[in-house]
């Protein structure tokens, strides 16, 4: 991948994370974190369970924390504004691709799969709203990208973990057009600068990650193993073989070309009755919350921290994008 498309999408790792939770927290499969022994191995309670299918309609506590759809657009615009001020000291200018913000369908829409009859009697299991167009490839010059990039062989371990720290380090070894490349090249200035300008900022994916923890725990939540096992069971009375409700394509042989035919759409229709029927997603998003509040009361004090930082980082974004 060229250099000015490979920039692109780095930021875009960077931001992703923040607006795709719920889409890349189901496939997680770490533990919750929360320590050994003690009530910290215990179910979290749950007052009562409402009969849900839209899984954007429940409440997640560590959203509270995290960045919108929008957000993240600006955010991703707002980066690039700073590569290409970062470029324009070594001569050069950061035209990125025209931006495609991701589809704003609702963050938790497929957080356990197909739940919505609309879409799955339409697309079956095909999730068009992820496709990206494709990027235009433009060539960069042999300096334009070490000014963008950075050194080559670069060790990760190496890079400033701070806008605070880079400035103290003054610049790599490398010089262009009389000027020391920013470690890491304009890409991790950038990035510092948005998101990481003072020492001991908080990690942009810590929520993210916090998410993916409860997430994995609420997996193999007694409560959720049976809504799990109940939806398999009606799969099974229509001839539908799977225990995985969130991914099941794979399992029915429908994924790739065969994932928005007619056989997927019979399937889909079916996956989001049987959801129904059994309360799958009620279920599973309050045992999913609860986890959630346990880990939003043990880190409270760094989520508070994560939650001004970005703020601060949303401030920046919009006077740069004046």
């Amino acid at each position: 991948m060229p250099a000015r498309s490979r920039g692109r999408e780095a930021r875009r790792l960077l931001a992703l994370p923040l607006v795709l939770t719920a889409v890349l927290a189901a496939a997680c499969s770490s533990g919750d974190g929360s320590g050994a022994g003690g009530d910290a191995q215990k179910e979290p309670a749950v007052a009562s369970t409402p009969e849900l299918l839209d899984a954007n309609q429940a409440a997640y506590p560590l959203q509270a924390f995290s960045a919108t759809a929008a957000q993240i657009d600006q955010l991703t615009r707002a980066q690039d504004v700073l590569v290409d001020q970062c470029m324009q000291r070594f001569g050069f200018r950061f035209t990125p691709e025209a931006s495609t913000p991701v589809a704003d369908t609702g963050r938790n829409t497929f957080r356990y799969g197909t739940a919505n009859a609309e879409t799955a009697s339409r697309n079956g299991y095909n999730r068009p709203e992820l496709a990206q167009p494709p990027r235009p490839r433009p060539n960069l010059g042999p300096n334009e990208q070490r000014v963008l990039h950075g050194e080559e062989s670069l060790d990760p371990k190496s890079l400033p973990k701070s806008q605070e720290e880079a400035d103290r380090q003054g610049g790599s070894a490398d010089m262009i057009n009389g000027l020391k490349v920013p470690i890491g090249g304009c890409l991790r200035e950038s990035f510092l600068k948005l998101h990481a300008p003072k020492p001991n900022s908080i990690e942009p994916q810590y929520v993210f990650n916090l998410e993916q923890q409860a997430n994995s725990s609420s997996r193999t939540d007694s409560r959720v193993a049976a809504a799990v096992s109940a939806w398999s069971a009606c799969m099974a009375e229509k001839g539908y073989q799977s225990t995985n409700p969130v991914s099941p394509a794979q399992d029915l042989g429908l994924s790739g070309a065969a994932a928005s035919g007619p056989e997927a759409i019979a399937a889909a229709t079916t996956d989001v009755e049987c959801k129904r029927k059994v309360n799958l997603v009620g279920i599973w998003s309050t045992v999913e919350a609860a986890y959630q509040q346990r880990l939003v009361e043990k880190n409270a004090e760094t989520l508070r921290l994560a939650r001004a930082q970005l703020d601060e980082s949303l401030r920046l974004a919009t006077s740069l994008l004046r």
